[in-house]
């Protein structure tokens, strides 16, 4: 890879991040963040849902067929412009998308989602873009679905100066492609306006170092390719230590958590959803693909889209009035105030539930008048009335 002249680079890196900054500073000052995320959102939209689910696949498809490209030396040698596009994708995704947007900026700001701040209901108050989280701690800033919509405007860095109608189309097909699954994802409330920009921008500026450094005619050959794979792959899995905050929010009224924490601590909510709140800890990648999910009333962590390893967490639930939450029996439990707790005799499973108790006062006293009856037949009756 030798270094050519830098102007290009950098004005391509200026334009990028003039754009972006400058639109980042329209929506503080006219609060485009707040508003859009208040205006779009619906947790309901099915479509948006769907484009949770499948977006990624098209991006996880190419990159799967980019690496195929660069292992078989014949394709390799003859299809040179393939191969410098599969270069780019391969390293804009991985140092682009994997270490600026997932390491670096989401766990360096670690931002609350929209749907977890006061805006949209949640606990937690509203963070400016690059202003780390105060309390409740999140990861939507940037957003990692829309790097795999914007991920096909990569060619457009390899094509530009020999094929640029086509170099063009992939440019607007693939801010295109990352808008839209930006805007479903603001619908369900997981981003905010310049989540999305941000994310636009940094691969974006990926592709342009990455076309920069790596010409059409450099050929990574396989001797150096597939090591550098397999490193990646184990250093991913084995030595990608993370702490995560995981939030979620339900109207169930009975639920099961099927989550492997340690501990959890429940309080007593006067809100119509239940809060659950989810430290999650361990080491493994992506990130983003770590989820809490809901399926009949149990609650269960989404970790079989990546190479995970040791997770661990803590929960703090706050649990309205009349809903019921049931563990495994090896987690701790603890409350802030006295709860119904039920242990299922076959399985061990403990149930609690937030319900109207009797105040404490009232409970000594009655306890009081309890211990002063003189006959059985009394003391059992009275006993029922406490219940």
């Amino acid at each position: 890879m030798r270094l050519t002249n830098t102007k290009p680079l950098a004005k391509d890196l200026i334009v990028i991040f003039t754009i972006t900054l400058l639109i980042t500073l329209l929506s503080v000052v006219f609060a485009w963040d707040e508003s859009i995320a208040v205006a779009v959102h619906d947790i309901s939209a099915s479509w948006a849902w769907d484009l949770r689910q499948y977006s990624q696949m098209p991006a996880i498809i190419i990159s799967v067929a980019a690496i195929a490209l660069l292992l078989i030396w014949p394709l390799r040698l003859k299809w040179p412009t393939m191969r410098h596009i599969a270069l780019l994708w391969l390293v804009a995704m991985i140092f682009g998308g994997g270490v600026v947007v997932h390491l670096i900026l989401k766990e360096g700001f670690e931002r609350p989602r929209p749907r977890e701040t006061v805006l949209l209901g949640g606990p937690a108050a509203y963070t400016q873009p690059f202003t780390p989280a105060a309390s409740l701690k999140g990861k939507s800033f940037p957003s990692g679905h829309v790097v795999m919509g914007i991920a096909f405007a990569i060619p457009f860095f390899s094509l530009r100066r020999k094929r640029k109608k086509l170099a063009r189309a992939f440019l607007a097909a693939g801010i295109t492609y990352g808008a839209i699954i930006g805007f479903a994802r603001m619908t369900l409330g997981a981003h905010f306006f310049t989540d999305v920009l941000w994310s636009i921008a940094i691969m974006l500026a990926s592709g342009a170092i990455a076309a920069h450094f790596i010409k059409e005619e450099t050929d990574l050959k396989t001797r150096y390719f597939l090591p550098f794979l397999i490193i990646l792959a184990i250093g991913i899995a084995l030595f990608n230590k993370f702490s995560l905050a995981l939030n979620y929010q339900t109207e169930t009224k009975e639920m099961f958590m099927n989550i492997p924490c340690e501990k959890v601590h429940i309080t007593q909510s006067d809100a119509l959803t239940t809060h659950i709140k989810v430290d999650l800890k361990g080491y493994g990648s992506p990130l983003s693909n770590l989820t809490l999910d809901e399926q009949g009333g149990e609650i269960s962590l989404i970790r079989w889209k990546g190479l995970y390893r040791r997770l661990g967490c803590t929960a703090e639930i706050a649990l309205p009035l009349e809903r019921t939450i049931t563990f495994n029996p090896e987690v701790n439990i603890t409350t802030d105030k006295p709860m119904e707790r039920q242990k299922d005799e076959k399985d061990g499973k403990i149930s609690i539930k937030h319900r109207k108790m009797v105040d404490i006062l009232m409970l000594k006293r009655l306890n009081a008048h309890l211990a002063m009856q003189t006959t059985p037949l009394l003391r059992e009756n009275t006993k029922q009335i406490a219940l």
